[in-house]
């Protein structure tokens, strides 16, 4: 499971996203050949618990 943040939902619909899904970085390219049945599922994070980058998913 990969979970990643973003600010607002609308960033998905963004031309810039758009672009960055049809040419994606050398990074993103090389870490994607292990994505298999991939499934994006934006979610609203109710809750957090804790401080700093270790904060619980919830």
């Amino acid at each position: 499971m990969t979970l990643g943040g973003i600010d607002t939902l609308a960033a998905l619909q963004t031309p810039e996203y758009a672009a960055l899904q049809a040419k994606p970085t050398v990074w993103s390219a090389r870490m994607r050949t292990g994505f298999r049945s991939f499934l994006r599922m934006p979610r609203r994070r109710p809750a957090s618990e804790g401080a700093g980058s270790r904060r619980a998913a919830t």
